[in-house]
Parts: structure tokens; sequence; C-alpha cells
């Protein structure tokens, strides 16, 4: 069975969110540790799984097939993850309240607020997290696999356009 560019976003994705829980749970790692940077590699690895074997595959591709194939793939990783991240925040509320205590002990020491001011951030930062954790993950996977497809498409067309040169 050939793999799919479909099949390896599920893959790589499932094992990224994998990989969170490990981290987290296992690991007992903050969410926000620099150490969950490896999620963002096995993400370009990913990709560039999907466009080696594209490259692999066929002796005619352009770099829209390169992309394409990139594409596919980083969407479904993108989509898994960002669903991941929702069900992981939802599940996990104190990671929410310990960032809004964090933000209140901030504004607090500024000086420059009220208490009320201050719950009533609190109360707003509460209802924006989740829609604005789950935009800036889907922008961030968005922008690493967008890159990811041009710069690996990129590469791999002059690859075979350099070992084409080479055989004649």
């Amino acid at each position: 069975m050939k793999l799919t560019a479909t099949y390896k976003g599920i893959i790589i994705g499932l094992l990224m969110a994998l990989v969170c829980l490990f981290l987290f749970y296992g690991m007992k790692l903050p969410h926000d540790d620099p150490s969950q940077l490896i999620v963002i590699v096995i993400y370009i690895i990913g990709i560039i799984w999907s466009l080696i074997s594209v490259h692999r595959s066929s002796d005619e591709l352009t770099f829209k097939n390169y992309f394409s194939e990139g594409f596919k793939t980083f969407i479904v990783m993108t989509l898994i993850i960002v669903l991941f991240k929702g069900f992981f925040f939802y599940f996990n509320p104190q990671i929410v309240e310990q960032f809004i205590a964090q933000n209140e002990a901030a504004v607090l020491k500024e000086g420059n607020h009220t208490l009320p001011e201050i719950k009533q951030n609190s109360e707003q930062l509460k209802n924006v997290f989740m829609p604005m954790t789950l935009s800036l993950t889907t922008v961030t996977y968005m922008v690493f696999g967008a890159l990811t497809s041009v710069i690996g498409g990129l590469f791999l067309k002059s690859s075979r356009s350099a070992s084409k040169v080479k055989q004649a």
C-alpha cells in the first residue's frame, strides 16, 4: 500500500500529539516548555518525508507538484494538532487559570490598574484564550508548513534539474 500525503499527514499529526502528551504527562514539562519545539521538528520532518517520497516516485515533477504534496501533508497535520490543542486545553483548565494568575500578578505589579479592572481583564482573557491560542497555533503551523514545502520543493526541483544536466 502506497502512503499518500494525507495518510502521512495523519501519521505525523498523531505522532506530534503523542509527543505533546508524553512531554506534558510523562516528562512533566509545561505545555510551553522549549522542548515542545521537538513537535515542530517532527512536523517539518513529516513534510520533508512527503516531498522526498514524491521526488522518488516520478521523473517529471514541477514545483507545483512538490508544493501540492507538501500542502496536502501539512494541512492534515495542522488540523490534527489544532484539534489536539483545543481538546488539550479544554481538559486541562488549570493551564488557562495559571496563565491568568500570572497575568494578574504582572498587571498588579505594574500598579496602574484597579482590582476591578484586573478582574475584568482576566475575564476577557479567559474568554479569548482558546480562540487566540488555536488561531496562533494554526497560523504558526501553516507558515512552517508553507515555508518547508516551498524551500523543500525548490531544493528538490533544482536537485532533479542538476542531475538531468549531469546525465546529458
